[in-house]
């Protein structure tokens, strides 16, 4: 028990030597981070970022159906207070449709084909086209969304139009059928054409129901917590096989000291980030990073369950190679690409299903989704758990490591 205090204290002695490089790495970090949170928070939706509150969006629409119908749809789609508020429709022929997709005059362009309102009425469903230019935009997704919803609600309009023909079938008033038709597909495609009564307004982002920029926040956070091992590994106290040898037949086990340079690191993590929190709060408004005060105390509360993690991280970095150098590269680039996977630089949401998968095997993951949520107001135990968990695990992984190599090398 005495040469494992020893052992702590030589290892906290050796990490506080170094904590003036902490401290400066720590502030470089914060500035860098932050930098990484406010281009992402600024520019993840494109030109749609720079867009303002009063603009509207200009859409084409290529009208061929003439008929009466189609009119009176067009009309009560037009005389929307949500559709003149937000789209600048501009009714457009069909050769000039690609010249201003080109021009950037329209963000879309949609053609509504002849006979396609009575196609609707009869069950004959003449497509309507979206045309997007080759480098549209998250802007994109939203009209497709808006005409998928439409075309559920009309699919099940149709529904309502074979009930009616076997209603007034079954009770023999086949004579008032058209006349009931008329009526309903009326009601029908002015409801899906509309939205009249039937939509709330809801506030959609990539980040889900946490704001942008608390995401983002939480995003830099990780990865500052992560890379900020790198400074850790000039402070350790490296053990020889032998010395370790030694230091396990006098009474010190080989967990035991794992345990010491482990405690040492994550003090020494947190005493540099302790000095730098107040410069680290007027960093992060030159890029206007905001928190509230309750989210800035689920952050001070976040920050210990990172040291954790990162603490464990450097350990079994420094446990695969005794090379600083090799060390700096194999976090260095194991970070970025665990944080992209993960979502720190985009939204798990805006990337391909295979990177949503993988991503669910790492740390980084969890650490964004629980410090995410805990600085919005909730607390999401399942990710704080696997936290932990993925503490333990990195930490006996690099323990594995250091008994595997110093057999090897005694043997």
């Amino acid at each position: 028990m005495e040469r494992f205090k020893t052992l702590i204290q030589l290892n906290i002695k050796r990490t506080f030597r170094a904590l003036p490089q902490l401290i400066f790495g720590a502030t470089a970090l914060i500035f860098l981070v932050s930098a990484v949170a406010f281009c992402g928070n600024k520019f993840l939706y494109g030109a749609l970022s720079e867009v303002s509150p009063d603009k509207k969006f200009p859409v084409g629409v290529i009208m061929e159906d003439d008929s009466n119908l189609a009119n009176t749809v067009a009309d009560a789609l037009l005389n929307m207070k949500a559709v003149n508020e937000n789209l600048d429709i501009k009714f457009i022929q069909k050769d000039s449709a690609i010249d201003m997709l080109k021009s950037s005059e329209i963000i879309a362009a949609i053609h509504i084909p002849e006979d396609t309102a009575h196609g609707i009425v009869t069950g004959k469903n003449t497509p309507i086209t979206i045309i997007f230019p080759e480098d549209s935009g998250f802007e994109a997704v939203i009209i497709k969304e808006l005409a998928d919803s439409v075309t559920t609600m009309l699919g099940s309009a149709q529904a309502g139009i074979y009930s009616i023909y076997d209603f007034y079938n079954e009770n023999e008033a086949t004579d008032k059928i058209d006349d009931a038709l008329l009526r309903m597909n009326l009601k029908y495609i002015n409801i899906a054409a509309t939205g009249n009564k039937m939509f709330d307004k809801t506030v959609v982002t990539a980040s889900g129901s946490i704001p942008l920029m608390t995401y983002y926040i939480c995003g830099a956070l990780v990865l500052f917590i992560l890379l900020f091992g790198i400074n850790c590994f000039n402070g350790r106290l490296s053990l020889s096989s032998y010395n370790s040898k030694r230091l396990s037949q006098s009474g010190t086990p080989l967990i035991a000291q794992g345990l010491s340079s482990y405690i040492s690191t994550a003090l020494g993590q947190l005493t540099a980030i302790a000095i730098v929190a107040t410069p680290a709060i007027f960093i992060m408004k030159m890029f206007n990073l905001k928190l509230e005060g309750p989210a800035r105390i689920g952050m001070i509360l976040t920050i210990p369950i990172f040291i954790m993690i990162s603490s464990s991280f450097v350990y079994l970095i420094s446990s695969l190679t005794e090379h600083v150098t090799g060390q700096v590269m194999i976090t260095f680039f194991s970070t970025i690409v665990m944080c992209f996977i993960s979502g720190c630089f985009i939204p798990t949401a805006m990337l391909p299903d295979i990177l949503k998968i993988v991503s669910k095997f790492m740390p980084a993951y969890y650490m964004i989704n629980f410090s995410s949520s805990f600085l919005s107001g909730s607390f999401d135990v399942i990710s704080l758990l696997i936290c932990l968990g993925f503490a333990i695990i990195l930490f006996l992984l690099g323990l594995l490591i250091t008994h595997q190599k110093r057999r090897k090398e005694l043997y």
